[in-house]
């Protein structure tokens, strides 16, 4: 027996399997400022399941650095896995491997010192990796400054460049 609402459904099915998939921009929620971490000795990595969007800096390597950290939203609170460390020599760009986001940060010494970053991956709720798309960058001394990634960017890579009287480069990016 041919039963009309089960033919509907199949086709209405069969439709929405074929239906391209589109990517829909995470929401970024910031947290606060992480506490005092002198810049030549911390090891700082965000809290579970939060990625970097900021970093204030004032002084030399012997000052204080902090941190923000937001949460990423595409429906609900989603989840960072596979976090990696690596080590980045210094003047070097440091970028996590696609479709990895910063999500902590280290420093042993001055200047002339290699660093490393934590990178971690942001899946959505069917547990596909979200994709970092580049947005924007801001240049700052590095010496003095706040920098924040804008409304619903995260952080996707950074430079620092010379002392404190050097530039510090930042590269902020959108997760689809």
């Amino acid at each position: 027996m041919n039963n009309p609402w089960r033919l509907t459904g199949t086709v209405a099915l069969l439709i929405l399997l074929s239906a391209p998939a589109y990517a829909e921009l995470a929401t970024i929620k910031h947290g606060k400022w992480s506490s005092d971490q002198k810049e030549s000795k911390h090891d700082f990595k965000c809290p579970s399941n939060q990625v970097l969007v900021g970093r204030k800096h004032s002084g030399d390597e012997n000052a204080d650095t902090h941190y923000l950290c937001a949460t990423v939203f595409q429906k609900e609170t989603l989840k960072t896995f596979n976090e990696t460390k690596q080590n980045v020599n210094t003047w070097i760009y440091a970028t996590c491997p696609e479709p990895k986001v910063l999500t902590g940060r280290g420093r042993s010494g001055d200047e002339e010192e290699p660093y490393w970053i934590y990178c971690s991956e942001v899946r959505d709720v069917w547990g596909h990796a979200l994709v970092p798309t580049s947005t924007s960058d801001q240049e700052v001394k590095e010496s003095d400054h706040e920098a924040v990634c804008g409304k619903d960017q995260v952080l996707a890579g950074m430079r620092l460049s010379g002392d404190e009287n050097g530039q510090t480069f930042y590269n902020c990016a959108e997760l689809y």
